[in-house]
């Protein structure tokens, strides 16, 4: 086998990973409908994507963080605003401590929201966030391990909010 063909491999192998991580949170995501499931597995593969071809390791799902994420996604859906602050006012690694993820460890946060029920955006996301140095920092930091994944579009599909979640 040669280098080559031993590389492309390790994508598919990720998707797998990532899609069996998926499954697994699924009973818990709360109400996601089959679309936001599947908007969530596309955009840890194009995550852990935008990583690797940086020659950074993928990020691991996290069910401590990808709770919050779905929770405040909703939240930004239902009323249309985009802000780290929750609907508490408070920032959203308070958020993301209370859920459980260890104080000691970091934490960060990208947001993206699109117009109508636009599920399917997981690359325009990426890019928008490497376009931005604060959003691309939290990307391609090397002190995140794990990651919650959330995107939830409105009832009304006013909107859909792209949530991720960065711990150490």
């Amino acid at each position: 086998m040669q280098v080559g063909e031993k590389r492309s491999r390790v994508p598919a192998i990720a998707a797998a990973l990532c899609a069996a991580a998926l499954l697994a949170v699924a009973p818990g995501a709360s109400g996601a409908t089959q679309a936001e499931l599947s908007a969530q597995h596309d955009l840890l593969v194009t995550v852990n994507k935008a990583r690797t071809a940086r020659h950074l390791g993928p990020l691991r799902l996290s069910k401590v963080l990808s709770a919050p994420a779905r929770r405040h996604s909703a939240y930004l859906a239902r009323t249309g605003k985009l802000d780290h602050n929750g609907a508490d006012g408070r920032p959203f690694y308070v958020r993301l401590y209370a859920a459980g993820f260890s104080r000691r460890k970091a934490v960060g946060e990208n947001l993206g929201m699109s117009g109508g029920c636009s599920t399917d955006l997981s690359p325009e996301m990426i890019r928008m966030w490497l376009d931005s140095p604060a959003h691309r920092a939290n990307l391609l930091s090397r002190t995140y391990r794990v990651v919650g994944i959330a995107v939830v579009a409105a009832p009304d599909c006013s909107n859909t909010v792209y949530t991720t979640d960065f711990g150490g």
